[in-house]
């Protein structure tokens, strides 16, 4: 979207929530993690991960995989 909150359009697609989100301080890639939903439309923790793609929505990669956790908030940073 514009800064403004105009010209909304979706960057993932499919049966996906993407949430919380982080921008990488250059603005190219957006960091987010993904919850992938069953057919009943209930969250499949076995299917869930921290990704990252550029920021017009392509070259999505899952980074981190974590079935059993709950919590996960992609924070861009240098590696300790």
């Amino acid at each position: 979207m514009n800064s403004d909150g105009s010209n909304v359009r979706a960057l993932t697609h499919n049966n996906i929530s993407g949430y919380p989100l982080s921008w990488s301080p250059d603005g190219r890639y957006i960091a987010y993690t993904l919850f992938r939903k069953d057919s009943n439309g209930w969250i499949d923790h076995d299917d869930t991960g921290i990704y990252v793609m550029d920021a017009n929505g392509n070259k999505q990669k899952q980074l981190i995989d974590f079935p059993d956790s709950k919590e996960a908030f992609p924070i861009w940073g240098p590696l300790q």
